[in-house]
């Protein structure tokens, strides 16, 4: 089918044949068969998910803020033109075309309010007037139209000239689906001068802007439209939006760096290495929404980070850099690889002058270079004077730091040099440049242990609301836009918890236990292990690690929760680096192993790739289990720590902790349930070459979905959706059978890791091979299938209102979803720190007939069963043990490979796992 093929123009020619009819688009060409009637019926047919049926009910209704912003459209009949732009030669830098269009736009249409993305694509509301002495004529050729013919003027709002007409265009938008005309002429062209700073010469380039398309709002309004008429109209919004921050950025209210916004009175949130500070940062994000909520689209505010340079004055930065006091430089001068260092970090920042010779006035310079020292200095007046003396003489100021570098400032020809101890960095510059091993763990180390509080997360968003100007916009007005000033506040619900059940301390009964924030005590395990034989051994080389106060805590701790735990073997050995400690861990392992020893406690050091290298050596090449402790734990050892440690230990080998009422199941689970979670790293693909792509999939083999199996896949290749999920999906039967007897009747299958670009096809295929994985065990063996898609990859944020922080259990199903389709947030677990952000569901696939409640109710009661924790956690259990196993088996890939057999090996080690598998299958939490 000739529908939609493609092929690059090498010139700009246009012409009409018998055949078919050519149309310039951007620089690419299209053309349509006249006989060819387009894609088939089958082919357009958009992809339906399962349909709403109803909103859930259950829970109490609170109101939840949500970090989005509404967008109307004030005139719903009202069009947006999108031109396409193309610059010759092409610009390397976004800052340079926006240069030059914004030139191009105060000479050639200064009253057309218009919004660049800097690349290709210019939106404005009014038609862009051309200058009839440059502009090639344009002509109209023929206009129609499916159902009627029209003046293709009078359309555009009764605007009667010609001026703008475009030389070429076929209209992409579902209203005007057979509208298309040709012109005899090559779009216009400008001509435009520009000082490129690059090149330090002026620079003439050639922008042609021809019309692309015509977005006409009412289109929004339409719940039926094609995906691609949304994405158009998200990318015009986002083109939007960002033009209005640019001008924020202009008036010095914002600061943008790579889509990112910052406000400039925001403090910075924490201090790295090098003379860093770290922000508060935000990108903007349109959202799609349906007009069954009053608005048309969503702008979130997505939270992020983004490192600046600290405002500290040029001598401390000195003295940081080189590491002496600042007593030091005093009488001193600086190596060479010192004045490198301080050249490199200095050259293009922007430094504040004090000037103490008029008043202590304040001058703003670019440092252009580094002098080699400061005896000798070119003022001015151009003349060679002792830095000292002059200032001594002409300021009446004697230097602190003589024999410190000049900073130079000035363009080539008219350079002065400044005393740094006159300088300051300026505030407000962002660190865009590559990062020291020193800098990159120290944002690492930080970004682990900070965790902002959701109010102060609010703060900063009202601040940068504020900034964006967003009320009374004339540039949004102009474009007949309104976005709320205000957040969107919705109804939530918060979900009742489940009751759960353990063994009572004080009696032999069963005692229940209510949740409370997300949060729960236990007394005494459900199924508690008994640990005979056992080991602790330190790997540590600061050799204060008290072993013996560790082992007598957990076990007093372990027999007051029900665990008997004999004394262990206590080992210590000073391993000095990763071949020292492998050595070492393969005879010591593999004697415990001959011993039949149940598990192994190691300690080891704070810092390094020792954890990789310990699951490596005992789960790979061993088989004996083992949990890793680092030293500080140890030495902090708290009765939390002890409670968490003891939960692993006691899943590992098999036990059970806790489980829910088994009367206050949903009736789903009466008969019986295989709950998959599968988690593909398709976002943080292993970075290596030849590494695989990691697929994990979990799934319980007992009634109560505490106890899990896990099964892993290798892909070469991004394909998105599981390779070999048949086999794996009968695996996990045969070991629900080997268990109970009977088969599953039913399959709830949550989804995480999928593209959302992709989403149709991943559960296409998954559904096909899930189906062939039960039909290997019998013919007509076809339990009834639920799909979830789960993503925490959206911009959403559950952020507190005046009294409370979101309880958990919160859930919202209405205003920022999907109107037609089974979408809901689901926050449950409490967060006190860190970001409030709720998990997305999407409902796909539904043979249960499961009704909204069911399913939200269902999923969170699998949030509260961690066998690690005695809170709930951001995901079911299965999905979050699903990202856990894949964080192991990355971890076995920790180490360096020097051809892909390697990698081969290393991936039939992990497949063959069996011993730790059959024994202990939940060996990885």
């Amino acid at each position: 089918m000739a529908y939609n093929k493609s092929r690059q123009l090498q010139s700009n020619k246009k012409w009409i044949d018998e055949d078919r009819t050519y149309t310039e688009v951007s620089d690419k060409c299209t053309y349509q068969d006249k006989n060819d009637d387009g894609p088939s019926e089958e082919e357009t047919k958009e992809k339906d998910f399962v349909k709403r049926r109803n909103f859930g009910k259950k829970g109490k209704k609170i109101t939840v803020i949500i970090n989005y912003v509404s967008i109307h459209f004030t005139d719903p009949n009202a069009f947006v033109f999108h031109y396409k732009v193309r610059i010759e030669p092409e610009p390397n830098r976004l800052k340079l075309s926006r240069k030059i269009f914004e030139i191009t736009e105060a000479e050639r249409f200064p009253n057309s309010t218009s919004a660049f993305d800097g690349r290709k694509s210019l939106y404005t509301r009014k038609p862009i007037s051309a200058s009839r002495t440059e502009r090639r004529m344009s002509r109209l050729v023929n206009i129609s139209s499916e159902q009627n013919n029209f003046n293709i003027i009078k359309r555009f709002n009764g605007i009667e000239n010609r001026n703008w007409l475009p030389t070429s265009f076929k209209c992409q938008s579902s209203s005007y689906k057979e509208c298309k005309y040709t012109s005899e002429n090559i779009p216009p062209f400008y001509t435009v001068m520009i000082w490129d700073e690059e090149f330090m010469a002026k620079r003439s380039f050639k922008i042609y802007v021809h019309l692309y398309d015509i977005l006409k709002y009412e289109v929004v309004h339409n719940t039926t439209q094609s995906s691609s008429d949304v994405l158009k109209f998200v990318e015009a919004m986002l083109t939007i939006v960002g033009e209005n921050a640019l001008k924020k950025c202009e008036q010095r209210k914002l600061i943008q760096s790579g889509g990112i916004l910052f406000t400039r009175n925001g403090d910075p949130v924490g201090n790295i290495t090098g003379g860093l500070n770290v922000h508060f940062g935000f990108r903007q994000i349109v959202v799609k929404q349906a007009p069954l909520f009053h608005y048309n689209f969503l702008m979130a505010l997505d939270m992020t980070y983004g490192c600046f340079y600290d405002p500290m004055p040029v001598i401390d930065l000195i003295s940081l850099i080189c590491e002496k006091p600042k007593i030091y430089l005093r009488n001193s001068l600086l190596e060479p690889w010192e004045l490198q260092a301080v050249k490199n970090y200095l050259l293009g920042l922007r430094v504040v002058y004090q000037d103490p010779g008029y008043g202590l006035t304040e001058r703003e310079h670019i440092v252009s270079d580094v002098a080699v020292n400061a005896e000798t200095i070119r003022l001015k007046i151009g003349s060679q004077s002792r830095f000292n003396g002059f200032y001594s003489l002409e300021k009446c100021y004697d230097l602190e730091f003589p024999n410190m570098p000049s900073i130079v400032v000035g363009p080539p020809g008219m350079m002065l040099g400044l005393p740094p101890e006159q300088c300051t960095i300026a505030d407000g510059q962002i660190f865009n440049r590559r990062m020291a091993n020193a800098q990159k763990e120290a944002l690492k180390e930080f970004m682990l242990e900070f965790k902002p509080e959701p109010r102060q997360i609010k703060n900063e968003i009202t601040k940068l609301v504020t900034a964006l100007g967003l009320e009374k916009n004339n540039f949004f007005s102009e474009l007949d836009i309104q976005i709320s000033k205000n957040l969107l506040q919705t109804i939530g619900r918060v979900l009742k918890p489940p009751t759960l059940v353990c063994k009572s301390a004080m009696f032999s009964g069963i005692k229940q236990v209510l949740p409370s924030d997300s949060c729960w005590d236990l007394e005494h395990f459900e199924n508690p292990v008994r640990i005979e034989k056992w080991a602790i051994c330190s790997v540590d080389p600061s050799e204060d690690t008290d072993l013996k106060f560790l082992a007598t805590a957990l076990r007093f701790r372990g027999l007051r929760l029900g665990m008997k735990i004999d004394e262990p073997k206590l080992y210590s050995k000073l391993v000095q680096g990763e071949e020292d400690l492998e050595k070492y861990l393969k005879i010591f392992l593999r004697e415990r192993k001959s011993e039949n020893y149940e598990v192994v406690l190691v300690v080891m050091p704070n810092s390094g790739i020792f954890y990789g290298k310990i699951k490596q050596i005992a789960e790979l090449q061993v088989g004996i289990l083992t949990q890793c402790l680092k030293s500080s734990t140890v030495k902090n050892l708290d009765l939390s720590i002890m409670n968490n440690l003891l939960l692993k230990l006691n899943a590992k080998l098999n036990g059970n902790s806790f489980n829910i009422k088994y009367s206050l199941w949903p009736k789903y689970f009466i008969r019986p349930v295989l709950v998959v979670g599968a988690f593909v790293n398709v976002n943080e693909p292993i970075r290596n070459p030849g590494f695989p792509y990691i697929a994990s999939i979990v799934g319980n083999y007992n009634k109560h979905a505490t106890k899990h199996y896990v099964i892993w896949s290798f892909m070469k290749s991004n394909s998105d959706y599981i390779e070999n999920l048949d086999r794996i999906i009968g695996k996990l039967m045969i070991r629900y059978w080997k268990e109970n007897g009977v088969y599953p009747e039913k399959i709830l299958y949550y989804r995480d890791g999928i593209p959302e670009e992709n989403i149709w096809m991943v559960m296409e295929e998954e559904v096909k091979m899930i189906r062939e994985g039960c039909a290997s065990l019998h013919p007509l063996y076809k339990p009834s299938l639920t799909f979830i898609d789960v993503t925490r990859n959206h911009p959403a944020m559950f952020l507190p209102n005046k009294q409370t922080n979101i309880p958990a259990g919160t859930v919202v199903d209405s205003s920022i979803v999907h109107p037609n389709e089974v979408e809901f947030f689901l926050m449950s677990d409490v967060s006190y720190l860190g970001t409030p952000r709720p998990t997305k569901y999407h409902l796909l696939m539904d043979e249960s007939h499961l009704s909204e409640d069911d399913i939200q109710e269902i999923t969170f009661y699998l949030c509260h069963l961690s066998c690690r924790c005695t809170h709930t956690v951001p995901f079911p259990v299965q999905v979050y043990y699903a990202r856990l196993a894949t964080h192991r088996a990355q971890k076995y890939f920790d180490r360096s490979f020097s051809n892909e057999e390697e990698v081969n090996k290393t991936i039939d080690e992990i497949l063959n796992v069996n011993a730790l598998l059959q024994h202990n299958p939940m060996f990885f939490v």
